[in-house]
């Protein structure tokens, strides 16, 4: 009995028993559907009580299940929006019957009384502010540079203005309008702002001959831009005027006219963007092979192979450099701090190179010609 009390007390229903003392009392299911529509729906939803013993969130449009003891309860739907009516009501008087399923709709109508203004905006540099919308003097907030608001009005003739324009920013056609609104109407009114660019831009593009290294671009001196050769490099941002642009090579480049003026123009609606353009020329960084041979000159050539240190030796194995023919030269293109074995093969029986065969690591720096030599000797 006690027990029950206290669930009684808790839970806000009453419990019974069958033999007469109090229990559990049997429960129905009740089956809530929302529906919101009009022209100005309320986007956070409700919240709906039941009796005193439970409340639940309800979206606009959707449906729950709640279980609830049998009896007669009292549905409030509460957070609807002023200008919304609700059917049959917001409060509905609902029996439940012991293990039943009862459904129970509330139709939202939201009808708004106002206007609907959108904005435009083309060109660049918009305002990141948005604008002010003005209605008969008073400022209702903020439309963003491409957005709508929905301004809630009373009805009657309503001039409404877009002010707080940037300074780069102008109307494109009428900035006041004068609109009548009737009772649960929105009317639509647009605005079109074009706005021009403020700054402009440099491309920088750079041709260069044989193996380029780490080209910067710099604007007027400024912070260093990296440039990769047939890429083009974007300084932004570059305010109106004559600018000098610069490029600094490597030590193994040189720069044909390494600093150019350039001017920038501002005020259109395209941003202006100006080419700049650098030639160079890179020292290639390579081996020169020999193989300088004394006694009988074998016929044919010698083979030249490499191994690097890296992944791609230890996978694939070496890599063909080309023939050397005995006292001759092959030169070779090498990667700037990679290091390589060289090995000098198709060596005859009668011949022996007089030096280690493969080298030992051999590294070399942007732009270095490194001379190798393979004597061999070759006995009659």
């Amino acid at each position: 009995m006690r027990i029950h009390r206290i669930l009684s007390l808790l839970f806000g229903f009453a419990v019974s028993s069958c033999d007469g003392n109090e229990g559990p009392a049997a429960e129905g299911t009740l089956v809530v559907t929302t529906a919101t529509g009009g022209t100005d729906p309320d986007p956070d939803g409700y919240l709906l009580t039941v009796g005193e013993a439970a409340s639940v969130a309800l979206a606009p449009t959707g449906t729950v299940r709640i279980d609830t003891p049998s009896g007669s309860h009292l549905l409030r739907l509460l957070g609807v929006a002023d200008h919304c009516v609700v059917a049959p009501g917001v409060s509905l008087e609902v029996d439940v019957p012991a293990h039943s399923t009862i459904p129970v709709s509330f139709e939202v109508s939201c009808q708004a009384t106002g206007a609907r203004v959108t904005v435009v905006t083309t060109g660049a540099d918009f305002d990141r502010d948005g604008y002010r919308l003005v209605v008969d003097g008073t400022d209702r907030g903020v439309v963003p540079a491409n957005g709508t608001v929905l301004t809630r009005l009373g009805s009657g003739s309503r001039t409404i203005v877009l002010q707080g324009l940037a300074t780069n920013c102008s109307l494109d056609g009428q900035g006041s309008q004068t609109v009548a609104i009737q009772e649960s109407e929105v009317v639509s009114i647009e605005f079109a702002v074009v706005c021009t660019a403020t700054t402009g831009m440099i491309a920088v593009l750079l041709s260069a001959v044989a193996e380029a290294g780490e080209f910067a671009a710099r604007l007027d001196g400024g912070t260093p831009l990296p440039v990769v050769p047939d890429m083009p490099a974007y300084l932004a941002n570059v305010t109106p005027g004559i600018h000098v642009v610069s490029l600094t090579a490597p030590g193994h480049c040189t720069v044909e006219h390494p600093s150019q003026s350039v001017t920038v123009t501002a005020g259109s609606p395209v941003r202006d963007t100006v080419e700049v353009t650098f030639s160079a020329i890179c020292e290639p960084t390579q081996f020169r092979i020999r193989a300088p041979t004394t006694g009988p000159i074998p016929d044919g050539g010698y083979i030249v192979v490499s191994c690097d240190t890296g992944w791609y030796c230890y996978y694939n194995g070496p890599s063909f450099l080309g023939t050397l023919v005995p006292n001759g030269v092959l030169v070779s293109p090498a990667v700037p701090g990679l290091g390589y074995y060289l090995e000098l093969r198709n060596i005859p029986a009668n011949c022996r190179v007089q030096v280690p065969n493969p080298t030992d690591v051999l590294t070399l720096t942007a732009g270095e010609v490194l001379d190798v030599e393979f004597p061999v000797a070759c006995s009659p």
